[in-house]
């Protein structure tokens, strides 16, 4: 009888610390559900402290706590971020948290002075890092308004848009900049993701250069392609500029073909040995592809291997069909013609 009875509670123990272990398995899984930088805003807010100091309500040694809820946590924030530095932080945090909490309950059954204040003091300390390391819930809450406010402007939603829609993710925090950022993908380049930034009230857009050099191929392609078939045997590479960006127009959310009176290119073209040279040259291009081409908003032809200084002609899409005045400029290497113009414009002309 005595060996049934003990065989039961054995039984029962068993049954007990499985329940114990279940359950502290499901609360590491909602902890790192929530604590993991793609959870945005709520990653940033007490809810994870909270699962944390559920814990120790379940009867499971600290060492088990700490390996199921370090050992998620982690695999969470691998799974989503390349940055092992990143899954490491948050990991720390979390083991931080459910360490101080678990010791200052056992604590609290000898001294209840003691206690409180190793909860306590662990609490604000992972409240205080979090802050510094994951981010400031309030602070994140603005952040995220101005970045959405710049995001609706710059990629509005079109159902013909040629790069397709535009996905953002969750704002966070980036500790090493002191930054708050979204990762932007497009459904068309679902592989080429840029972050958006705001620090110190000052938006860095790091997608948005890389989605005009996407949605400017076609019409480099055309391009090429046109001035190719007219000169075979010319040495000569176009490039992408950069797009006039008119009142009301939301360049990187166009129909395909729609920008070619927008789209800005450079030119440039070797083996050209005169400034007269290269007048001629350049009065030969533009005829073709003022002739094949549907249009564009300035064409900067290039020329000359000087160590300073190149060949430079500029013309818009403002002319007569055959008759354009060339122009022949010269350029610093190292600057573009757009930033040569604004000097030009700002400082000498003024």
């Amino acid at each position: 009888m005595s060996d049934t009875k003990t065989k039961g509670k054995k039984n029962n123990e068993t049954l007990k610390y499985a329940v114990n272990l279940v359950l502290t398995a499901i609360l590491a899984f909602l902890c790192a559900l929530c604590f993991r930088r793609s959870a945005g805003i709520i990653a940033m807010t007490p809810l994870s402290l909270l699962l944390c100091a559920a814990s120790v309500f379940l009867k499971l040694e600290l060492m088990y706590k700490c390996v199921l809820f370090g050992v998620t946590v982690f695999i969470f924030n691998t799974t989503e971020t390349a940055d092992t530095s990143v899954a490491i932080m948050f990991t720390a945090l979390c083991l931080l948290a459910v360490l101080a909490f678990n010791l200052g309950f056992k604590a609290l059954k000898k001294s209840k002075a003691k206690g409180i204040s190793i909860i306590t003091a662990g609490a604000l300390l992972s409240f205080a890092l979090g802050i510094i390391f994951v981010g400031n819930p309030i602070t994140a809450i603005g952040a995220k308004n101005k970045i959405t406010e710049y995001t609706n402007t710059i990629y509005p939603e079109s159902e013909n848009a040629a790069l397709g829609d535009f996905e953002f993710s969750s704002i966070y925090y980036r500790y090493q900049t002191g930054a708050y950022t979204v990762d932007a993908s497009s459904s068309v380049y679902p592989t080429e993701t840029a972050s958006i930034t705001l620090g110190d009230d000052v938006i860095a857009d790091g997608f948005q250069r890389l989605m005009e050099r996407k949605i400017c191929e076609p019409y480099i392609l055309e391009i090429t392609s046109v001035l190719r078939e007219a000169f075979p045997d010319d040495g000569f590479i176009v490039t992408f500029d950069r797009f006039v960006n008119r009142r009301g127009e939301a360049i990187l959310s166009s129909a395909p073909d729609a920008l070619w009176n927008n789209i800005c290119c450079e030119i440039t073209i070797s083996g050209i040995q005169s400034g007269e040279a290269m007048k001629q040259r350049c009065e030969e291009y533009l005829k073709v592809i003022d002739r094949h081409c549907k249009g564009y908003a300035s064409l900067t032809f290039k020329s000359g291997i000087g160590f300073w200084q190149r060949r430079s002609v500029t013309v818009d899409k403002n002319h007569p069909l055959g008759m354009v005045d060339i122009e022949l400029d010269y350029v610093n290497s190292g600057t573009t013609n757009f930033f040569n113009k604004y000097i030009k414009e700002a400082i000498i002309e003024n």
